[in-house]
């Protein structure tokens, strides 16, 4: 696992009542802590995993993977009431809530939240799971955060690696990691997309990091922050100076 992943299932094992995670990548979030939650059960826990958000309401997800619905609660003051009273003796109860932070403003949500931090039953685990950072400030010393960090090259690779084998395409090293490169920044669900993409368009040929590029720079367009220059190029690409690249080449 990543580094803030071994950081939160510390906090976990440390009793950490409510936890904020800041990511865009909601269902890759979700594979970690059901990971997490796994491992807790290999260990001997009890543990109970519950998933809410404010169109389904809250769910169970048991060990053998089926769900069970607890009750159609679309209201997050009641599902924070269910929180602070899932109180059971020996057993360590997780809650993931979908961008509940939406509400958190109000006054009402404020009080639920600082009373599940402050309950002595500290084996409940409430984590805010949401793409935007929104915290009120009378909840900052009560409420944990963590940035979830984007994809790091080994996780691309596996991604890349799926969408080359249903394409039934096998990649060359040097493709691969130029194909790697070309997703660094992006999501798991935007690589994705970029590499399936470019196995339509180009059959993942020499041209296909270039769309994968082309995609991250319409994703970066998007924030209307920062203009991209695509990286696909290599030394064979630079004019002239064969004596420098012929030194450089050794030396690599």
């Amino acid at each position: 696992m990543e580094d803030v992943f071994q950081k939160l299932i510390l906090m976990i094992r440390a009793y950490y009542p409510v936890l904020y995670l800041h990511s865009y990548e909601y269902y890759r979030t979700k594979q970690k802590i059901k990971g997490i939650v796994e491992l807790l059960r290999r260990e001997g826990k009890k543990v109970n995993y519950y998933q809410w958000d404010c169109v389904y309401g809250l769910v169970q997800i048991l060990p053998d993977k089926t769900e069970k619905r607890i009750e159609r609660m679309q209201n997050p003051l009641e599902v924070l009431a269910y929180i602070l009273n899932s109180k059971k003796s020996g057993e360590k109860n997780i809650f993931v809530l979908d961008d509940i932070n939406n509400h958190i403003e109000r006054d009402e949500v404020k009080l639920m939240f600082r009373k599940i931090a402050e309950a002595t039953n500290n084996n409940t685990h409430a984590i805010i799971l949401s793409s935007i950072y929104r915290l009120p400030a009378e909840l900052e010393k009560y409420i944990t955060v963590l940035q979830i960090p984007l994809p790091k090259r080994n996780e691309l690779g596996e991604v890349l690696d799926i969408v080359a084998k249903q394409s039934k395409v096998e990649l060359k090293t040097n493709l691969r990691n130029r194909l790697i490169d070309a997703a660094l920044g992006m999501t798991s669900m935007e690589a994705d997309l970029a590499y399936c993409l470019a196995s339509v368009k180009d059959g993942f040929d020499d041209k296909s990091p270039f769309t994968v590029s082309s995609e991250k720079e319409q994703i970066i367009r998007k924030s209307g922050i920062l203009d991209y220059f695509p990286k696909n190029e290599s030394l064979k690409d630079v004019g002239g100076m064969e004596n420098l690249k012929e030194w450089l080449k050794k030396g690599s």
